[in-house]
């Protein structure tokens, strides 16, 4: 039977998860912006949330 607490128990403070996500979805935002619509007509704000959820930028360390 594997440990379920150690699972939900966050490796990283949730602040740092919300901060690093936040950075990310900002720096997306702003190349969109920078590029323009012509070059990213195909990509809304949808797309750049899901690019940004999908990121995982907190990853859980490897336990050795």
């Amino acid at each position: 039977m594997s440990d379920w607490q150690s699972f939900f128990v966050p490796a990283v403070p949730l602040i740092d998860g919300v901060l690093r996500g936040t950075v990310t979805f900002l720096a997306l935002l702003v190349l969109m912006r920078v590029v323009g619509q012509r070059e990213s007509g195909g990509l809304g704000i949808t797309d750049v949330l899901i690019i940004a959820g999908v990121r995982r930028a907190p990853r859980r360390p490897t336990r050795s």
